[in-house]
Formats: C-alpha cells, sequence, structure tokens
C-alpha cells in the first residue's frame, strides 16, 4: 500500500519540488517563504481559486469561499469563508501549508486572525491588470506550477486583444455599482478602475482614494438640461 506514496515522493524529488525552497512577495509588500512548494491551499477569493486553477494548482486547493464556481471543478471545494468572514476552525482542519487571501476582502482583525494559525498568508490585491499577471507568476512560484508563465502570457495577450479591438472607439463614462445599500462603488485604486480602460471606458470615481468608497446617487447621475 506505500508504494505509490513512495513512487509519487520519487517523482518529486527527480522533479526537483520535494525540498525546494520557494519565495515570493506579495502584494502588501511581505515575503512569503515555504520550505517546499505549497501542496495544501486555502484560497480565500473567487479569483484566486481561479488563477490558481489556470496555472495549474488546481488540484492542490483543499478549501475555498462562496462564489468561487470557476472552473467547473472549483463547485466541488470545501466552503470555509464568505464575504468579510472566515471559519477559522475549518480552515485550521484542512491543514493548509498555504493561506491565500484578497487583502481588502477581509478586515485587517482577520488577516490577523489567519495569520495567527501559524501558516504562511499571501495577501493580494492587484491595483492594476497587469497586477493579475504578476500574481499568477508570483503564486507560481510559491506552488512551482508549471503553467504559471503561459498562462499570465495568455491572460496579458487578452487584454492586448481588448486594447486593439476598442483603440477606435470613443471613450464612454461608467459607474461599477458593487452594493445598492449604502451605494458603493470601486475608486481609482481598485484593479476595476484600470479594467474599464483596455474597452475604452473611464471609471468615473477614478479621482477617489478609497478601494471602495461610498457614494450618493446625485454624484453618479447629472439631469440633462434641455
Amino acid at each position: 500500500m506505500r508504494a505509490p506514496s513512495l513512487l509519487a515522493a520519487a517523482a518529486l524529488l527527480a522533479a526537483g519540488i520535494v525540498g525546494a525552497e520557494v519565495r515570493a512577495t506579495d502584494d502588501a509588500g511581505t515575503e512569503i517563504v515555504l520550505a517546499r512548494p505549497a501542496q495544501r491551499i486555502v484560497s480565500l477569493a473567487p479569483h484566486l481559486t481561479e488563477q490558481l486553477f489556470a496555472i495549474g494548482a488546481g488540484s492542490r486547493v483543499v478549501a475555498t469561499t462562496d462564489f468561487a464556481d470557476f472552473p467547473e471543478a472549483a463547485k466541488t471545494l470545501p466552503r470555509v469563508a464568505r464575504a468579510h468572514n472566515v471559519d477559522l476552525e475549518r480552515i485550521a482542519t484542512a491543514q493548509p501549508d498555504l493561506i491565500v487571501v484578497w487583502g481588502s476582502g477581509f478586515a485587517p482583525a482577520t488577516l490577523a486572525a489567519l495569520r495567527r494559525l501559524g501558516v504562511p498568508v499571501y495577501v493580494d490585491e492587484p491595483s492594476s491588470l497587469d497586477g493579475i499577471a504578476a500574481s499568477m507568476l508570483r503564486l507560481g512560484r510559491l506552488t512551482s506550477a508549471a503553467g504559471a508563465a503561459e498562462a499570465a502570457a495568455r491572460y496579458r495577450a487578452s487584454i492586448e486583444q481588448l486594447r486593439s479591438r476598442y483603440a477606435s472607439r470613443a471613450e464612454v463614462s461608467v459607474f461599477y455599482q458593487v452594493w445598492p445599500q449604502p451605494l458603493m462603488t470601486v475608486g481609482g485604486r481598485h484593479v476595476l478602475s484600470d479594467g474599464c480602460a483596455p474597452a475604452a471606458a473611464r471609471n468615473v470615481f477614478a479621482q477617489l482614494g478609497p478601494i471602495a468608497p461610498q457614494v450618493s446617487s446625485k454624484r453618479c447621475w447629472r439631469p440633462t438640461r434641455r
């Protein structure tokens, strides 16, 4: 019964995975150092779960959060968090060797509680479209996923295709609604604000500093003069 495990370990050793230290600096400026590439990952954001699958590390995700529904395989993963809340006990039970989390998706106290579990916590907070590709490459380093570079290149190519498609279009102003009550949108530091540009669009609240500011409907819609 032990032969398959020994064979798997031998394969990992041959590939240089077991025992190979990996490191990457997250968006919070913290250097994450792992004694070996992550094998059991808790992903606390739908977009991070999607990225991990995209780079070829999806099989190592042992738990995720509500609304992580892409790709199809992500739907079968255990749920250990939802908007602004995490189940610390279930995360600890999953025995992760890496937790990846969306920085602005949780309060600082929640991030501190995750760190007290004694597991490395990678904070993801891209402020631009290129930051998403950079995140794929950093997650690729922490997992030694062979598909990270290809996934990042494919993503960048898709953005350039959008820029080319809409290059001759007149710019339009857009309002992105995050929440209805209170009315919330995205500021200029949010990645979605930068995401408007390839489609010849401009976030009307790009000048605001907060990532997800509360706004008034009077500031969104201006009556047309007759």
